[in-house]
């Protein structure tokens, strides 16, 4: 009894090591369509829906909704650009999001 709880003790600490170590890249979305003060927490929690998102940042430009914001998307290699867009885009039909390539 006491082998077998120390192994799956192992066993779940390699697990959490390596979801810990797994690869992060960070994307970055051009997001317009913000309509209200609201929006931009909207926007991140739509984000952050996307399985594999880890963190997200949402800076307004010129610090208005109005016009739009550059949203940091920082996130496992499950997580695509793609589905970050649609999340985002499925949260309200005004909002409109682009990837910025660097």
């Amino acid at each position: 009894m006491k082998r077998a709880l120390i192994t799956l003790g192992i066993i779940a600490l390699v697990g959490l090591t390596s979801s810990a170590f797994a690869a992060e890249s960070t994307f970055k979305f051009k997001v317009t369509g913000m309509h209200c003060d609201m929006c931009p927490k909207a926007v991140e929690k739509a984000a952050k829906s996307v399985k594999g998102v880890t963190d997200v940042k949402l800076t307004l430009i010129e610090g208005k909704w109005e016009n739009g914001g550059i949203l940091e998307v920082t996130a496992t290699e499950t997580a695509k650009p793609n589905q970050i867009i649609n999340a985002i885009q499925k949260a309200d039909k005004s909002y409109r999001a682009e990837e910025i390539k660097e």
